[in-house]
Parts: structure tokens; C-alpha cells; sequence
């Protein structure tokens, strides 16, 4: 059976995607340079990460979104699936989703910081696009799901790939966009 694609952000224009690549690099380098300076790794990393949802992220999901995080056409597992049309709204605490990367945002996030002084706004539009990649599933599977340390492997392998850190441990083949016709919630 045929493995879906995986989701990605909507590019919104050749303009627009500059101007925020390029905010994006701008927050990127001056991580650079707090490294640089010897601050610990943990700070830039968490800003790095904030810039890349907020920025670019976050902006470009497809529409329409679950509870404003969500997009419906990202590929779901089942378990997402069942678990937000079981429920006719919100239940306290939340559906319990995640939006997982199936590129680990950690090893994009060490990227750019680590080639900060290299990169140009187009080389960054062109890394964003390629590598933010996502599926919606439940916080109890992506706890099952390797970690970012256990999935260190080069970009080319992720492409030839991107469902590499699911096949053992969730049935990819049976990821699939949430109905469209559901009611946003």
C-alpha cells in the first residue's frame, strides 16, 4: 500500500517567503552569535525552534486548521483520526494531538544554527521547504516515536524517506488527511 505525503507548510509567495526566511536567518544568526559567545546550547535552540513555528510555520499550515494548530490535510493516523470525530468538541485537556516532524526539528534546528554565517534568505526558503514536514498524531504515539538523538541520520536519507522514524512503530499506510468536510472545531 502507498505511504501518503507527508505535510508541508503553503508557500505564501515568492515575497512573502523571503521576508520571512529572512526573519527567520536574522534570529538564526544572532543564536549564532550568542553561541559563539559561549552561551549554552539550550537558549538559541529553544529561540531558534519558537522563530521557525511563529515565522514561517505556523503562517503557511493549509487550511482549515483544528483548533487553530491542526491542518486537516496533513496526513493523521488513525488514532488522531478517531480521536477528534469521537469527540463532538473540544475535551478538556485537549484531543491529546501533536504535530510531529517527521525530519526531527532538532537536527533543522542544529543546521541552521550550525551554518548560520553561510546561509542567504533563499538558501533558507529553500531548507524550509524541503525539510518542514509533518503528520498529526497523538502525544501517547509520538512518545513511541525514535528520538531526534536516535534519528541523527543526513537530510538525503530522510529524503528518500520521510516516513523512516514511523515504519517500525505506526502503521504509515494507514495515515490519512482528517475529512475536510468535518467541522472546524
Amino acid at each position: 500500500m502507498a505511504h501518503p505525503s507527508p505535510g508541508r507548510p503553503k508557500s505564501q509567495g515568492r515575497t512573502a517567503d523571503r521576508r520571512d526566511a529572512g526573519a527567520v536567518l536574522a534570529v538564526v544568526k544572532g543564536c549564532r552569535t550568542a553561541l559563539d559567545a559561549g552561551r549554552p546550547r539550550t537558549g538559541p535552540r529553544v529561540v531558534v525552534r519558537e522563530a521557525l513555528w511563529f515565522l514561517w510555520e505556523l503562517p503557511r499550515l493549509p487550511r482549515p486548521l483544528v483548533q487553530s494548530k491542526y491542518p486537516k490535510p496533513y496526513p493523521w493516523s488513525p488514532e488522531a483520526r478517531r480521536r477528534f470525530e469521537d469527540n463532538s468538541k473540544r475535551p478538556l485537556g485537549g484531543w491529546g494531538l501533536v504535530i510531529e516532524h517527521l525530519y526531527p526539528r532538532e537536527l533543522l534546528v542544529w543546521e541552521l544554527l550550525d551554518h548560520a554565517n553561510e546561509l542567504s534568505r533563499d538558501r533558507v526558503v529553500e531548507l524550509l521547504a524541503e525539510r518542514v514536514t509533518a503528520a498529526v498524531v497523538t502525544r501517547d504515539e509520538d512518545r513511541v516515536l525514535p528520538t531526534a538523538g536516535e534519528s541523527r541520520k543526513p537530510w538525503e536519507d530522510y529524503a528518500a524517506d520521510p516516513w523512516r522514524r514511523y515504519r517500525d512503530r505506526l502503521d504509515v499506510a494507514a495515515f490519512a488527511p482528517l475529512a475536510i468536510d468535518a467541522d472546524s472545531r
